[in-house]
């Protein structure tokens, strides 16, 4: 076998499985419940598509509606950023060792042969994106009961209020949702392994197909992985006619549209793929707008209409792609390796700083700084559960 079909193998082989999830409600982080009550069902309305585009409705989407009184949450200093992920573990965890009907529901999902030495990575499932793109993302990496976790030193403090907002009123249109507009999502936990390190990772959803549906066993259980929704709105410069959108039907059509149209858009469409294949969601749904923020244009795709249209057109993105595990891997052994080497005997103390970026780099925190961050990012619950486990 060549070293490019490994590589291939590899990451089309090593998709994660859905094993836990969690719905949380605007506000505060303890207004959380592990089941799909936040899941929404999304969709293109059947006159939103050619040929029956009308300008009357192509026109009654403005995602600025309503955004005043909105404020995106701010993770204060104190409050753990894996607050809702070391939870969703907890939960997780708790659930099978009590054989409870999730246990058997995910029983032939979860039996993943995990032949390792490397430790358990525990972390927000961007940071497999973040890796494969090489993103300037700072991490705190704590060494916890053989476990390594990630948390993002991103607080949102710089995050604007509008731009937070438009996304999200976006997909209360694809869900014909007239609740107001908060912070809510839902999130799933995923297992898996990439390389030699299996991993459990929480990743937000947008939404869901028509076409899912809560399972109760697991033939449904993959039906819902396979109906899991990612959802992009993008600003364009190009204005088009009702004739020209109705020629815009195919995945191609649709891609080649976007690209000629939207800035940056390989920077975008390489992070949609990163975000849609690493978080298990195989629909894309793209919406553009125009600078009064109203809605020109809705398709959706199929993960397998990115990866072909790279194939064709972005070979050297296709092969990033297809050795991102590889890329993935060696910045977890460099992680790991480092963490082991310089780990100390008071657990608190082994907090580390990784940088992301084209060339990953780990350093050590001082003990006192050590202490400070453990103590914020470590919820005593996660620390008792773990003292039982």
């Amino acid at each position: 076998m060549s070293s490019t079909t490994k590589l291939m193998s590899s990451v089309f082989s090593n998709r994660p499985i859905e094993v836990f999830r969690y719905s949380k409600k605007g506000g505060e982080l303890s207004s959380v419940t592990f089941d799909y009550s936040g899941l929404a069902k999304l969709s293109i309305p059947r006159n939103y598509t050619p040929p029956k585009l009308t300008p009357q409705f192509f026109r009654q989407w403005d995602v600025r509606k309503g955004s005043r009184k909105f404020k995106h949450y701010v993770f204060a200093k104190d409050i753990s950023r894996i607050d809702l992920l070391l939870k969703s573990v907890v939960s997780y965890e708790s659930t099978i060792s009590k054989g409870t009907e999730i246990d058997s529901l995910t029983d032939q999902l979860t039996k993943l042969e995990i032949k390792s030495k490397r430790r358990q990575i525990l972390c927000h499932n961007g940071l497999f994106t973040d890796i494969a793109l090489g993103s300037k993302e700072c991490y705190e990496v704590i060494y916890y009961k053989n476990q390594i976790i990630f948390a993002n030193t991103e607080r949102r403090e710089n995050q604007n209020d509008l731009f937070s907002y438009i996304g999200l009123k976006f997909e209360h249109y694809l869900a014909r949702s007239e609740e107001k507009v908060d912070d809510g999502h839902f999130k799933l936990l995923l297992k898996g392994q990439y390389g030699d390190f299996p991993f459990l990772s929480v990743v937000e959803v947008d939404g869901a197909t028509e076409k899912w549906i809560e399972p109760t066993n697991n033939t449904e259980q993959m039906n819902a992985l396979n109906n899991y929704v990612e959802v992009k709105l993008t600003l364009v410069h190009d204005f088009p006619t009702i004739e020209k959108l109705n020629k815009i039907v195919s995945p191609s059509e649709v891609l080649t549209y976007v690209e000629k149209n939207v800035k940056f858009f390989d920077k975008k469409l390489e992070k949609w793929l990163y975000q849609c294949w690493f978080g298990r969601q195989d629909t894309l749904i793209i919406g553009t707008r125009d600078q009064s923020f109203k809605i020109l244009f809705v398709k959706q795709l199929h993960i397998n209409d990115l990866i072909q249209y790279i194939k064709k057109n972005k070979l050297r993105m296709y092969e990033r792609f297809t050795s991102s595990i590889e890329k993935i891997e060696k910045v977890l052994t460099m992680v790991d390796d480092y963490v082991l080497k310089n780990s100390q005997a008071k657990e608190k103390e082994n907090v580390f700083l990784l940088k992301l970026g084209s060339r990953p780099l780990i350093e050590k925190t001082s003990p006192e700084k050590a202490n400070s961050l453990f103590d914020i990012s470590i919820t005593k619950e996660f620390q008792d559960w773990r003292e039982k486990t």
